[in-house]
């Protein structure tokens, strides 16, 4: 799949009603390719971030919010098994 970022800004910028159709048709169809129990944690991660872009009053709200969201997804699952590795792990 080709990903051409200054198409998706010219259709955000003049019809963002087919912009946002066209982002969800696109993660959708991401999603449909993995293995089914994959595809339902992906469509929780997806339904997290749809919820928390929708609590974001602009894009950067949303932007931070999304920041935050990963960063505690970061210092809660993976930090702590880097904790607990010692040297003779690494």
């Amino acid at each position: 799949m080709d990903f051409d970022f200054d198409e998706w800004v010219r259709l955000a910028q003049q019809d963002p009603t087919a912009f946002e159709a066209l982002r969800k048709e696109i993660i959708e169809e991401i999603i449909k390719g993995f293995h089914l129990d994959q595809q339902r944690v992906l469509e929780g991660l997806q339904f997290r971030i749809d919820m928390e872009r929708r609590k974001s009053k602009n894009p950067m709200g949303s932007c931070i919010r999304l920041s935050n969201m990963l960063k505690n997804k970061i210092h809660t699952d993976f930090y702590p098994l880097i904790e607990s590795m010692d040297d003779s792990d690494c």
